[in-house]
């Protein structure tokens, strides 16, 4: 099946909480092939994810190998003195890098991959939040 690779990131969560249950031998079972099936093309956007903000970020001096993008900075003139505010406060805009961070990541989570599955029988019996089901609801069945 063709999954775009937001589907695939934001399944690893509720999969996670799924895998915490106790199941029959043969559900079990299902679930770790399809959480391993994840698992690979997880790794792969993660790694082009965080490759992204490391691009597009700045080290966080306090936590080494960690970056962060701003969502706003202070805005600048042409000769690069920070702008200020009638009322004194830092006058802020939106970060020209955080922008393109976004464009990249929406692009990146847009992509399709495919990934051959056979959706996993859920008992009736298994009492499941309703938001952990909804991200679930294309690779099990009830």
């Amino acid at each position: 099946m063709k999954l775009k690779n937001a589907e695939i990131y934001n399944v690893k969560e509720p999969l996670a909480k799924l895998l915490t249950n106790v199941f029959p031998v043969k559900t079990s079972l299902a679930l770790v092939r399809l959480a391993k099936k994840f698992d690979e093309q997880f790794a792969i956007i993660d790694e082009v994810r965080n490759g992204l903000i490391m691009k597009y970020g700045e080290a966080i001096p306090e936590k080494q190998g960690q970056f962060s993008v701003a969502i706003m900075v202070q805005r600048t003139d042409i000769d690069g003195n920070l702008g200020i505010n009638d009322d004194g406060t830092p006058a802020m805009m939106l970060n020209p890098q955080y922008e393109k961070l976004n464009a990249e990541l929406a692009e990146l989570m847009d992509m399709e991959t495919e990934i051959v599955f056979v959706p996993v029988t859920l008992p009736d019996t298994l009492e499941i939040d309703p938001a952990t089901l909804m991200a679930l609801e294309k690779f099990v069945k009830v």
